[in-house]
């Protein structure tokens, strides 16, 4: 399938879109693949490397996506990346790691229909 600019611009949205909201980028490449749209390979399916190469490339500003949102990527990325450069220049990982769950993840409990209310 031969990809128009402006399919091609609609991706790139997608992309910028669904990592700003929170997918991982496996996240984003199982729902490119699921809708079957064609990666810059020419195939249906996507790797993580080139949703963050799209990521990181700013030359998608500002045909595809605003410099706002460009830059809330790289913050987005810098927060989840599981690296940081102490004081004296050396790279180490992180003590703790990324979640993209909600800060009120798992504190509502679910109880069947008809149930009573304990609370």
């Amino acid at each position: 399938m031969v990809r128009t600019i402006a399919s091609h611009i609609k991706v790139v949205q997608r992309i910028y879109q669904y990592y700003i909201d929170g997918a991982s980028l496996g996240v984003i490449a199982n729902k490119l693949e699921s809708d079957q749209v064609t990666a810059p390979s020419g195939n249906l399916k996507w790797s993580r490397s080139v949703i963050d190469k799209i990521l990181s490339n700013g030359k998608y500003v500002p045909y595809a996506i605003s410099m706002e949102i460009f830059v809330a990527a790289q913050f987005e990325k810098d927060t989840r990346t599981n690296a940081q450069t102490n004081s004296d220049g050396f790279t180490q990982r992180k003590t703790t790691r990324y979640s993209s769950q909600n800060v009120l993840s798992g504190l509502l409990v679910v109880r069947p229909a008809g149930a009573r209310f304990n609370g």
